[in-house]
């Protein structure tokens, strides 16, 4: 008798179930069986059944799983696969869950990662307050949802910062293995886990150490050569005897070793400030090391100014990430090509310091609200805000943003690192050219800067995007609307700044720009940009 399909809101056809196995019972009458026969199979299932349940018991005990949670945005496929073999080579189950924005599968590579047995993706949303780290949140709510569950032998996740020492505390009450998985040569970061006794277990990085030098000159100018190959070594206790003197001279803000607070910005502001020469600022070790050998280990006694004034150190870098083997890191690259540091004075600090990073020369209003609110949405910039708590709002008004950008800059929290404006001319006279916007009689004719504006003009207009006034403006939203479905070609976490065309539309939907800062651009002379389009920004996020 052939088996029936069960269609839900139907009876199901007569089975019998024996763990797994399904069988058909016939409905044709059978004479009763001998009583000895039923008393011996009974006796047979119910041994059967007892040693089945006690497999599965032992199974479960040995299918207890480590959860590995990690951020998307802020680790490589490598370091990821990396941290998942260390792990399996002591725990057999292991599943890895990867929070990053929705479009993060988009990546041909980061979708075959997430099609990997026993890797999730987590698709998070980001926040409706840029303030908020839409990962972090997910990160952390996942932990404690983990916590105490008794098929879980342990949680564990990967990280280069501190922020979720706490969380982890919080869980460790539960009883399972909690611990962390932190890329080699993070001595503070390490040390802070270890510190609040979490379990780190460090990963080997790719590369060779650094082979870039960036130099900050005693003009505040700066510069980067190519030199032998430096590897950090652990330096932790000479690290916060220099912290503690450049902390008396009041170069140094932090109150204790849990401080954010990056060493980089205070060694560089001393050396700066008492005209002691060039100093390397990269590997940042180095400017470290420097501070050392002047402030304990050298007899010098002289008297060093103390700090007088706020000061800006930059070092610019490019979301290159590839070609490691000239410049020994990814990072080491990064800064090579953003041309060296640089310490600015806090006077006219926003226009010359977006002016150094290429986002315009920001001589009339408009064209330095266009400038910040570029900065603000590329990538490194924004990731680097929003963890300062700083990224601009929707209902920001010029002087919020600006005061944001101004406590960005100043601010000891970071290394100094923020992205330059983007300088891809030739893929994007490649791109015009294809649109029809550009007209060369071959492709490596020469552009001319006008010529370049003006096919970006004839793009904008095409595609019904807002009317931007710098060059470098035109540049973001050519290229951020071609890419807008990649997140990794634009370099961001996500791309929630698309702009719309919605020509006399003015309804607004959640995220979309607040009307004071429509009135701020519009104060700003783009009211007709604003007229014409929507900006869909949910925040700046």
């Amino acid at each position: 008798m052939a088996h029936m399909p069960w269609t839900p809101g139907l009876s199901r056809p007569f089975h019998s179930t024996f763990f797994g196995a399904t069988a058909s019972i016939s409905r044709a009458p059978q004479r009763a069986p001998d009583a000895r026969v039923v008393v011996a199979s009974l006796a047979v299932v119910k041994a059967s059944r007892s040693r089945s349940l006690t497999c599965c018991r032992s199974a479960r005990r040995a299918e207890k799983t480590t959860h590995l949670l990690v951020d998307g945005d802020c680790h490589s496929i490598d370091t990821i696969q990396s941290a998942i073999g260390s792990l399996k080579q002591e725990r057999k189950a292991v599943y890895t869950t990867l929070f990053a924005a929705p479009e993060k599968v988009q990546n041909t590579h980061w979708a075959q990662l997430c099609d990997t047995p026993g890797v999730e993706f987590c698709a998070v949303p980001r926040a409706d307050h840029p303030s908020k780290e839409a990962n972090d949140e997910a990160i952390i709510s996942r932990l404690r949802s983990l916590a105490g569950q008794p098929d879980i032998a342990g949680i564990v996740l990967l990280t280069i910062d501190t922020d979720f020492v706490e969380p982890l505390l919080g869980a460790k009450q539960c009883g399972q293995l909690l611990g962390a998985c932190i890329p080699e040569r993070h001595y503070n970061v390490v040390k802070r886990y270890r510190r609040a006794g979490i379990s780190v277990r460090e990963l080997p990085q790719g590369g060779s150490g650094s082979k870039v030098r960036a130099v900050l000159h005693e003009d505040g100018t700066g510069s980067v050569r190519k030199a032998e190959t430096y590897c950090p070594v652990e330096n932790a206790a000479g690290a916060e005897l220099v912290r503690d003197k450049l902390r008396s001279l009041g170069f140094d803000c932090s109150k204790d070793a849990t401080s954010k607070n990056f060493l980089i910005q205070s060694a560089a502001k001393f050396w700066y400030s008492n005209q002691l020469g060039p100093l390397t600022v990269y590997p940042f070790q180095l400017a470290t090391l420097a501070a050392h050998d002047l402030l304990v280990q050298s007899r010098r006694r002289a008297s060093f100014k103390a700090s007088q004034g706020e000061l800006a150190f930059l070092l610019p870098v490019t979301p290159n990430r590839t070609s490691k083997l000239q410049y020994g890191s990814s990072l080491a690259r990064a800064v090579y090509e953003g041309g060296g540091p640089c310490m600015l004075e806090d006077v006219d600090l926003i226009a010359r310091a977006l002016r150094k990073l290429g986002y315009g020369e920001g001589r009339h209003p408009a064209e330095l609200a266009e400038s910040m609110f570029i900065f603000a949405n590329t990538g490194i910039n924004k990731k680097t805000l929003r963890k300062m708590g700083l990224l601009p709002c929707p209902d920001d008004q010029e002087f919020d943003v600006a005061k944001k950008l101004r406590a960005a800059f100043l601010s000891h929290e970071t290394h100094g690192m923020w992205q330059l404006a983007s300088a891809d001319s030739h893929n994007l006279r490649g791109l015009l050219r294809k649109e029809g916007c550009l007209r060369l009689s071959k492709p490596g004719d020469k552009v001319s800067g006008e010529e370049l504006k003006d096919a970006m003009l004839r793009f904008s207009a095409k595609h019904r995007l807002p009317r931007m006034r710098t060059l470098q403006g035109l540049v973001w939203q050519v290229l951020r609307h071609v890419n807008r479905k990649n997140p990794e070609k634009t370099g961001e976490d996500c791309p929630q700044e698309r702009m719309q065309g919605a020509a006399g539309q003015s309804k607004r939907g959640k995220g979309d720009l607040g009307p004071k800062f429509e009135q701020f651009f519009m104060q700003m002379g783009l009211a007709a940009s604003i007229q014409k389009a929507v900006y869909t920004c949910k925040g700046l996020a």
